[in-house]
């Protein structure tokens, strides 16, 4: 069966080229993707949109809206198998895991694609490009990223559980290793894991997207560091509404005595009306010493989801005027990472 499929360039590095060493984005770049597919493969057709034309560092809020729109257009639109979304790497997790939120009873595959390089230059886009053609088949319903890192077989991750990338060679990454499955020989392998939910979890899951939701920027986020002096660290001339934290990886934060006290920086803005959010937190770990010290001091806690996803959802909270706490213990997208059976 040919597929019918919907393509939404918004920029990055795989709407891009190199000239004089400077990576910026072409007009060229979008046609060359879909023209190079064609040349080897008749198994898909496809209709292109552009909302955006951006490197992803230059991802605004209504940029952010403007793909949304066209995304949700597609949806609605019911001719389509699928929806592949090219975005630039440097802000595909904030995006990603946004999208998975906003669109997880979407009904179809929707998944997004970047490259290391611009496609003259070769590099992964193409076969990034190839994988999400080749999953779409699948027709398994949800929010995705087709990636392929150096040396690896294009991998398939949940957008829910995408993390940042790794630092330097730019690997997309899930949440604790586990990514949803792998694109072997065209094919689509999932990845039988007790935390992976099953393709047919996906496409049972009843959650119903409330409509209107949106983000706030009226949120901050802020990563634990060692020696941290948090007196350098106040809103008194513009206050948030909500700041998110992120935790070490153990769920931990100094909480020695002094002006490295993550507790106690935490508890002030609690106190002065700002809601505080702590994260990642392993909910089926025993906690270390001192670490209740944090998780009493902040408004909430997030168990079982990544930072990342933490940060997405409280803003689509206060976005939405919606309670905090009840948005973070929605499991709308699979991105709690626990045992599905």
């Amino acid at each position: 069966m040919r597929l019918n499929i919907a393509v939404i360039f918004t920029g990055g590095t795989i709407g891009s080229v190199c000239e004089s060493g400077v990576i910026d984005i072409s007009d060229s770049a979008p046609s060359m993707l879909i023209n190079d597919f064609l040349k080897t493969r008749s198994d898909a057709s496809f209709s292109s949109f552009r909302p955006a034309d951006t490197l992803s560092e230059n991802m605004t809020a209504e940029t952010l809206e403007a793909v949304q729109c066209s995304v949700r257009n597609t949806v609605s639109d019911g001719g389509f198998d699928g929806i592949i979304i090219t975005h630039g790497t440097d802000t595909l997790t904030f995006t990603a895991n946004l999208f998975s939120q906003l669109f997880a009873d979407a009904p179809l595959p929707v998944v997004f694609v970047s490259a290391d390089k611009p496609l003259p230059d070769g590099g992964n886009g193409a076969d990034n490009f190839a994988a999400a053609v080749d999953f779409i088949r699948e027709k398994i319903r949800g929010v995705f990223v087709a990636y392929k890192n150096r040396g690896e077989a294009p991998k398939i991750h949940l957008a829910s559980r995408l993390v940042d990338s790794a630092q330097l060679t730019g690997y997309v990454l899930s949440l604790a290793g586990k990514e949803f499955g792998s694109v072997l020989n065209g094919k689509f392998i999932w990845n039988d894991d007790p935390v992976n939910p099953a393709p047919s979890e996906l496409a049972s899951n009843p959650f119903s997207v409330p409509a209107g939701e949106r983000i706030s920027t009226e949120v901050v986020s802020l990563v634990g560091r060692s020696l941290t002096d948090f007196r350098y660290l106040n809103f008194d001339k513009a206050k948030p509404k909500a700041l998110v934290y992120k935790l070490y990886h153990s769920g931990t934060a100094c909480t020695a005595a002094g002006r490295y006290n993550a507790a106690e920086f935490l508890k002030k803005l609690s106190e002065s009306g700002i809601e505080t959010v702590v994260a990642p937190i392993n909910g089926s770990d025993a906690e270390y010493a001192g670490a209740s010290l944090i998780y009493d001091a902040a408004c909430y806690v997030a168990k079982d989801i990544s930072f990342e996803i933490c940060l997405v959802k409280v803003m689509l909270a206060v976005g939405s005027g919606k309670n905090v706490c009840e948005m973070l213990k929605e499991n709308r997208a699979f991105e709690k990472l626990i045992a599905y059976r």
